[in-house]
Order: structure tokens, then C-alpha cells, then sequence
């Protein structure tokens, strides 16, 4: 790596700046001449050209180890890696350095290489990877097929289209969690209206939970949508119906030999449906005790048979979204967060504080993670698009069970 002059902030760390940013990280002997100058600089400029620019930065931002016998210890690169859209720089970590360190100063990193950064660490080694390419704050929507029985289109990431197709993940569910503007609602709207132009209506099912009674009525006219419910009780009812119908599915499976529903549908002659049970507002049925229950009791039990589930919510916190709740949803797509704390209870670490909202997002899946933007569409648009899809309803009202067509008992 070349040793041209890094600043952050402004501040060059090869002038004489340098002496009060590395103050504290100067060897004991090169402070005193160093106040001095001439002799002084000559040191200090010494001492400051046996760093790379790399060294530097992780020195101006505080990542380094100042050990009792005056050594200045900071991550060494041990080799570079070069990806499609950037590079992987691997680092030694000093003992006494954590992860955490590094993650804290992304947001810093990033904005003083105009690039974007990201620390993660592997079997003793930290990985800095860095992507020449950046996020646009703002992606048109555009209607993208998808080979997957139930692949989400999430938006784009540093390398093109962000997707999650539930029927094959580890997880078959996920968790959208973020705070005021954040953009939780536009990404819902993105991937029911994405669903509902690319998938069959004969191997897609939608239940529709709208505690809010606003998100998802422009969807209840679509072939698609098999259950849409507002009050709790209906929610409770539609709930019940779909513990029933995973614990017949599991029954059915049992009885023909398969343990899951891929299986099952290459074989039988009358295929099961994928149901997608979409919560708007988690938040607003957290104190219902009989609908958390039913929802982790789904959650739990119907990774195999082809339920699956997409959680969301504006109040990320540990109240709403509970231990079980997480530990039964294994992806996670995390919107901005007024603070960290909130961040580490969505996606276990902080980051989502920095985000900018309006869909910029984090996608955890497993240990992986993942920063994209949500593709832009208002609800005007969307009835556009999906308006070709409604059909004539019969609907009993005040009844789950009359929002359900064709549920078998």
C-alpha cells in the first residue's frame, strides 16, 4: 500500500497534526523532543513513515494496543485479496483488540476512504473488506422474476440483487425491524407486490395481518391473498387455522413418508400450497398472549411443511421482539435504529444506528451480513402494477375463517 498522506476529517496524519491526533500512541522517548520541532518533527516523521497509510488510519482512529514497554502494536496486513467489486485486506489482530472495536469505527472508516467498509473476524484473523462501488440512496422498483418458490427480492446490495428465497433458507422465516421512517412499509409493500406479479396464485398463498388497518388493504383484492384480517380476534382465528393446517401437513407428510414439502410435491398429485403469513405491526399484538403464543408455535413447528413467516415491527426493542421470538426467526433484515442498543437487539451488534433510513438496511442471515438498499415504490404505483390480479371476494366479515378460501379442515 502506497504512503500517501490519509486524513479523517480533514486532518492529515502525515503533518504536523500528526503530533496531537498520535499523542497519546507516541513512544515515551519521542515526546519530549517532539514539542521541540526541528529534531523534533525529524522524529516524529521517522516514527510516523514506519507505518502504512492502513497503520495510520487504525492509529488516528484509536485501534491500537499501547503495551507497558512503550510498543505501539496495530493490525498488520498479511495479505490483500481482490473481489469483483473491491478487496479483502486479512489483518492480525493484537491481543486486547476486539471485533467490536472495529465494528464501532465502520461508520469513520467508510466515510474517510469514501468507501464502503466492513470488519468481520475468522479463525484469528480480521477481515477489513472494502467495496469500490457505492449503495445509490434510491432504486426504482422493477418488477424481477425469480426461480425460487419463495424468493424474496429485497433490494440491491454493493453487488446487484439482494435475495432471499424462504423455501430454501436454513430459516423459512423473517424478521423487518426499524424505527420511524426507516422504511419498513416500503419494503413490505416491495415484496407483496414482487410476490403477487411473479408468482402463481396455485402455489402461493398470502395471509395478510394489518393490526394498523392501513399497510396491506390495497393488496386484499389480489387472487393471491387468501386471508386478510384487522381486529384481534380474527387474527386469532386465521392464527389458529394455520396451527391446524401445519399440524395436518405434518401429518400428511407423515403418513406418505416425507419429511418436508418439496419432497412431497416432486411426487404427489396433489401439490401443497406455500402460505406466507405476513404481521405489519408485530408491536401492536405483543400484549396479546394467545397470538404470541400461536405465532411461536408457527414459527417453531412449520419449517418443513411450507408455512412461513415474515414478522415486522417499529419497536425494536427486547419488550416486543422476546428471545423466543428470535430464536425461531433466523433472518433478519434490519432497518435503521435510533440507538445501538435497539440495533444489538435486532441483529445482535450495533450498525443499524448509522444507517441513513428510507430503506437502507442490514440483512443477517445466520453470521452473514449483508447492507442494501430497498427499491422505491409508493402505494399509488403499487395499486398500478397488482390492479390486473383482483378478483371478485366473498367475504363473511368479523370471521377469520370467512377470509380463508378453500381451507381444508
Amino acid at each position: 500500500m502506497k504512503n500517501d498522506n490519509v486524513s479523517i476529517g480533514g486532518i492529515s496524519l502525515a503533518g504536523l497534526g500528526a503530533a496531537a491526533l498520535l499523542w497519546p500512541a507516541a513512544p515515551a522517548w519521542l515526546v519530549p523532543v517532539s514539542v521541540g520541532g526541528g529534531i523534533g518533527l525529524c522524529a516524529l516523521g521517522w516514527w510516523l513513515n514506519h507505518y502504512t497509510d492502513l497503520e495510520r488510519l487504525f492509529l488516528n482512529c484509536g485501534l491500537f494496543i499501547h503495551t507497558i514497554s512503550d510498543t505501539i502494536l496495530v493490525p498488520k496486513k498479511i495479505k490483500t485479496i481482490k473481489k469483483n467489486n473491491g478487496r479483502d485486506y486479512i489483518l492480525s489482530l493484537p491481543k486486547g483488540l476486539s471485533l467490536q472495536q472495529f465494528k464501532d469505527k465502520e461508520a469513520h472508516i467508510s466515510q474517510a476512504l469514501d468507501k464502503h467498509v466492513r470488519f468481520d473476524f475468522n479463525n484469528g484473523i480480521l477481515i477489513m473488506s472494502i467495496k469500490d462501488t457505492k449503495l445509490q440512496k434510491t432504486y426504482p422498483f422493477t418488477a424481477i422474476h425469480t426461480e425460487g418458490a419463495l424468493e424474496l427480492v429485497l433490494g440491491y446490495g454493493y453487488d446487484g440483487l439482494i435475495k432471499l428465497d424462504l423455501a430454501a433458507a436454513p430459516s423459512p422465516h423473517i424478521l423487518i425491524a426499524g424505527e420511524t421512517n426507516s422504511g419498513k412499509s416500503v419494503v413490505l409493500r416491495d415484496i407483496i407486490t414482487q410476490l403477487i406479479l411473479d408468482k402463481n396464485p396455485e402455489e402461493l398463498e398470502l395471509y395478510l395481518i394489518d393490526p394498523k388497518r392501513v399497510e396491506f388493504s390495497i393488496f386484499k383484492k389480489c387472487a393471491m391473498v387468501k386471508a386478510f384480517v384487522r381486529e384481534d380476534d380474527e387474527i386469532t382465528d386465521l392464527l389458529i387455522l394455520i396451527k391446524c393446517e401445519t399440524d395436518r401437513r405434518y401429518e400428511l407428510l407423515e403418513r406418505a413418508g416425507y419429511t418436508n414439502i418439496r419432497a412431497f410435491n416432486k411426487k404427489a398429485k396433489q401439490k401443497l400450497k406455500y402460505m406466507l403469513v405476513i404481521v405489519d405491526e408485530f408491536a401492536d399484538l405483543a400484549e396479546n398472549r394467545d397470538i404470541i403464543d400461536l405465532v411461536n408455535y408457527v414459527a417453531r413447528k412449520a419449517r418443513a411443511v411450507g408455512v412461513n413467516l415474515i414478522l415486522s415491527t417499529q419497536r425494536p426493542d427486547k419488550d416486543v421482539l422476546t428471545g423466543k421470538i428470535r430464536s425461531n426467526i433466523g433472518n433478519v433484515l434490519g432497518l435503521k435504529t435510533s440507538t445501538r442498543v435497539n440495533s444489538e437487539v435486532v441483529i445482535g451488534q450495533s450498525g443499524l444506528e448509522n444507517l441513513r433510513g428510507f430503506g437502507h438496511s442490514l440483512l443477517k442471515c445466520g453470521s452473514d451480513l449483508t447492507e442494501l438498499q430497498s427499491m422505491l415504490l409508493s402505494e399509488e404505483a403499487a395499486k398500478k402494477l397488482i390492479k390486473h390480479t383482483f378478483v371478485e371476494k366473498s367475504v363473511r366479515q368479523g370471521k377469520a375463517r370467512g377470509y380463508i378460501d378453500g381451507y381444508q379442515k
